[in-house]
């Protein structure tokens, strides 16, 4: 016991002194193995404050809460970062950002438009932010989604977004935004490969898709993304676990109404078969067990 409380605070002084030395706090999706490791063991402190606090130190659970205070406050400040871009934006041009932007900073405000949209949409009301619901009527944000039929650069767009953002291109999810970029790929696929014959590609168009890197077959596996990208998204993924568990004191339902907790079962779901069938690394079922990680529904 005494070693493993050694190993803890070893683990306490190292992330005090990474924030010393770089001004942040280590991330658990970086690509430097040092830094990940202190990010991860953040999000496992942070799982057992939350679950089963008398096992952490009065210290320990003090930086948690010190973190996680840093890490509201910046996100605070990421929000009204952009929101006076937005802002500034609408003033300067007299009109909202356009999906057919060609300029990556309007295709960000149009991305960032859209998240506000999705997060009114799928938050409780409870736990709305209505401060930067204020601000963004103040400035009259259009609350309901355009769906009109887009264009194809408009499309493209999106996808090429997506992909920067993400490490992989868009797939049928519950999520209808992402749905509707799947299903756009889906349709230049089958022009491409002639399985659908209604519309003809130009040239122009498949070099664009090209060099974005685009997987031009229908396999869901192979989807360009490299090591560091699929480990990336894990991790990430893995910490938005933590984090909906740490938040809700509970597991994500499968039928919630809300697209982000039914992806996350999906995802605890996917964890649990892939140890069964073997396919799981022995890193990942570490880190999992390290949360007290349920093996199926069977365990809720």
């Amino acid at each position: 016991m005494k070693r493993r409380r050694k190993k803890r605070s070893t683990k306490q002084y190292a992330v005090i002194a990474f924030y010393e030395k770089n001004n942040r706090w280590p991330a658990p999706s970086s690509q430097n193995v040092k830094e990940r490791h202190l990010g991860e063991w953040i999000t496992r402190c942070r799982f057992i404050r939350n679950h089963s606090p008398e096992k952490l130190t009065e210290k320990q659970i003090q930086l948690i809460d010190r973190i996680d205070a840093d890490k509201a406050q910046k996100k605070t400040e990421r929000w009204m970062v952009n929101y006076e871009m937005l802002k500034d934006f609408v003033e300067k041009e007299k009109r909202w950002p356009s999906v057919n932007a060609s300029e990556p900073e309007e295709i960000r405000l149009v991305n960032w438009c859209l998240s506000q949209r999705i997060t009114r949409k799928n938050t409780p009301k409870s736990k709305l932010n209505k401060e930067h619901i204020k601000l963004l009527d103040d400035i009259g944000f259009h609350w309901s989604s355009n769906n009109k039929r887009r264009t194809w650069k408009e499309s493209f767009n999106l996808v090429k977004d997506y992909y920067a953002r993400t490490g992989q291109w868009p797939a049928h999810t519950r999520d209808p935004e992402e749905s509707r970029l799947a299903k756009w790929c889906s349709k230049m696929r089958a022009y491409k490969n002639r399985t659908d014959t209604s519309v003809t590609l130009s040239p122009g168009q498949i070099k664009k898709l090209s060099n974005l890197g685009f997987d031009w077959t229908n396999s869901q596996e192979n989807n360009r993304r490299s090591p560091e990208n699929t480990n990336r998204i894990w991790i990430e993924r893995y910490h938005h676990f933590c984090e909906f568990t740490t938040n809700n004191k509970r597991y994500p339902k499968a039928k919630s109404g809300d697209p982000q907790e039914e992806s996350l079962y999906s995802w605890w779901m996917r964890m649990a078969y892939l140890k069964r069938k073997g396919k799981l690394s022995n890193e990942r079922i570490h880190l999992l067990d390290c949360i007290g990680f349920r093996w199926g529904k069977g365990n809720e």
